[in-house]
């Protein structure tokens, strides 16, 4: 006997008890059709089961449940409520409006309307929606969810948004479509943001924008694409540190960016340039590496790696080791060489975001040229010494000092 057989016997026998060519209960008459409701169907999934409701009605020509107030569904681990259902039995669908919450074991999807697909236990969401994966302490909105039961994932449409609690630390993501993988999924990835992506670590002030952006839930990591930029801010800080490049690494955990290929960094007036930077928010360092130079309005520091100390957020000395190359001169000498200090290792150290000492080590060697304004024939002072110190005021040399094996000599400009 055909399943359509059950239902139409089933009817008859309702019309004979109630008199009605349809059935309609109220909430107290529930129990026999929720008997009803278990008979087995030919799908691959266990049938749906309505387990609570305030009014019912129900039609045996296409098989559809009318359900109204307070309405409970159950499929497998999958908890229906809303406040109106519409159950399409033959097509294995449910429609839900008003204050719809799905449920499956540790993860809630509220919207304002929802459609649920009895086979494959799909669920689509759509006005208000919001996704709480509670065993990550994740929550995700926007106006649009797809909600896959097998592998366990969603994607979030219409601004959609995802904050994540880490311990103390609050991570939010937001793009024009939102990925999220469930632990159940059996990837690493947990979410994957695209097209005006913005993601902010709140607890380190830390703010990153890109057009696409993976996050990895073992590390509480991130990888950036699409021209990640890198924003710190302080609140009493006068600059933010900004970094920008082709590609991005982030750990919410350690607080280290590593940001790769075409690097910039900028915090006001001081600026740099480098391959591949490695910025230690905790630590409080910014590591640049391969090809780095850093600039103000008056100087410019080069080497094969540069190591920059920030002390509130502002830049209070660098390391250069390697081919160390320092140049300088004031504002006021556009029209004159620059002079310069080099040696294989350099400390420079700052005053605001200007350069206020440099000091070489190793084979230091300090070439000066004075301006007209200085007085003097024109030419150059040379001096070469284990340790050269000089002191700048915005790239005006106010003082020099040499240790060991100090040697000085003049080389005087001839003119024509």
């Amino acid at each position: 006997m055909t399943l359509y057989s059950y239902f139409f016997i089933f009817i008859i026998g309702l019309y004979g008890i109630t008199g009605f060519p349809f059935a309609e209960f109220q909430g107290q008459n529930q129990p026999d059709f929720i008997a009803w409701a278990k008979i087995e169907q030919a799908s691959e999934t266990e049938p749906v089961v309505i387990e609570e409701a305030d009014y019912l009605k129900a039609t045996g020509v296409d098989e559809t449940f009318d359900l109204v107030g307070h309405v409970r569904l159950r499929h497998g681990e999958t908890v229906l409520t809303s406040d109106r259902v519409l159950y399409h039995r033959l097509d294995g669908v449910v429609t839900l409006d008003g204050q719809v919450r799905i449920t499956r074991e540790n993860s809630t999807l509220v919207a304002d309307h929802a459609t649920y697909y009895e086979k494959n236990q799909y669920a689509l969401g759509t006005g208000g929606v919001r996704l709480d994966d509670l065993a990550e302490g994740t929550t995700l909105t926007g106006e649009q969810a797809k909600y896959y039961h097998q592998p366990r994932w969603a994607i979030v449409t219409g601004r959609p948004r995802m904050k994540r609690q880490i311990g103390e630390n609050e991570v939010v993501i937001t793009g024009r479509r939102l990925e999220y993988y469930f632990a159940e999924a059996d990837t690493l990835v947990q979410a994957i943001a695209q097209d005006s992506v913005t993601v902010i670590d709140y607890n380190d002030g830390v703010t990153i924008t890109c057009q696409r952006t993976e996050y990895f839930r073992t590390r509480e990591w991130a990888h950036f694409s699409g021209d990640p930029r890198l924003v710190k801010q302080e609140a009493d800080a006068e600059y933010d540190i900004i970094v920008t490049g082709k590609e991005m690494t982030y750990d919410f955990n350690k607080k280290i960016a590593i940001v790769y290929d075409s690097v910039r960094i900028v915090r006001g007036p001081l600026q740099g340039l480098c391959d591949t930077i490695r910025y230690d928010s905790a630590r409080q360092q910014i590591h640049m590496i391969s090809n780095p130079v850093i600039w103000d309005a008056n100087s410019e520091i080069r080497g094969d790696d540069i190591l920059l100390e920030l002390e509130d957020n502002k830049v209070s000395q660098a390391t250069i080791t390697g081919r160390a190359i320092g140049a300088y001169a004031p504002n006021d000498s556009a029209d004159v060489k620059r002079s310069s200090i080099e040696g294989r290792k350099m400390l420079v150290t700052f005053d605001g975001a200007s350069v206020r000492t440099i000091t070489a080590f190793q084979n230091a060697t300090s070439t000066y040229h004075p301006t007209e304004s200085a007085g003097g024939p024109p030419g150059s002072n040379v001096v070469r010494a284990k340790q050269i110190t000089i002191e700048l005021d915005h790239g005006k040399l106010l003082n020099i000092s040499a240790e060991g094996s100090v040697e000085g000599t003049y080389r005087a400009l001839l003119r024509q």
